[in-house]
């Protein structure tokens, strides 16, 4: 595998977790507005999505400078 090719792999496995993440942490936060759940957890979990969305817009931005290498 050569360097770009190993950078690109380790750059998607990077973006796979943190979108998985993020996605059960948009599921969380559906459940606890649904469920009324107290506003600092809603807080909290909204500031790790923010977090997260741009640590992957982040890392999409990468994506784009090693692609066009």
């Amino acid at each position: 595998m050569t360097e770009q090719a190993a950078e690109l792999h380790e750059l998607f496995i990077e973006l796979d977790e943190n979108i998985r993440e993020l996605l059960s942490l948009v599921k969380m936060l559906k459940i606890d507005i649904i469920t009324n759940a107290d506003d600092e957890t809603v807080s909290s979990r909204l500031g790790k999505s923010l977090f997260l969305a741009n640590k992957i817009e982040s890392y999409l931005y990468s994506l784009k400078r090693e692609v066009k290498l």
